[in-house]
């Protein structure tokens, strides 16, 4: 008689929303191995998703001019337990990298951003759990 032993691993929950599909499709392979990952390619789809899953973290690109990249900040900060955010951007401005670290982002990279790069953005924000 032989026994197996699995131990399920606590896997974490990441959210992507790119609007560009072969970008989302390089995040999500960059981060498949490790992660559970959900794409989706607008932000109304991402806060529909949150409010009926668990999300360890969310990566989005930060559109200030329209306001929803602030919706999506409210949206995860309201939670109960809070995701880690990790914004990616297309503006090289110091200031709005500060406004969106007052409002609750882990980790902001610059668009384009490398796979890798982003991958351990997501393991940094994951790995501050204070």
């Amino acid at each position: 008689m032989s026994f197996y032993l699995l131990w399920a691993r606590d896997v974490n929950t990441i959210l992507i929303v790119e609007d560009d599909a072969r970008q989302r499709a390089s995040f999500v392979a960059a981060l498949a191995e490790e992660y559970l990952v959900t794409a989706v390619s607008h932000i109304h789809d991402a806060i529909s998703f949150l409010e009926q899953h668990k999300a360890d973290a969310v990566v989005f690109e930060m559109t200030w001019a329209n306001g929803e990249g602030i919706a999506m900040l409210s949206h995860a900060a309201g939670m109960r337990p809070r995701p880690k955010v990790v914004v990616l951007t297309t503006l090289d401005q110091p200031g709005k990298a500060v406004k969106a670290i007052k409002l609750g982002v882990n980790e902001y990279l610059m668009k384009p951003c490398a796979p890798e790069a982003l991958r351990l953005a997501v393991h940094r924000a994951l790995a501050d759990r204070l």
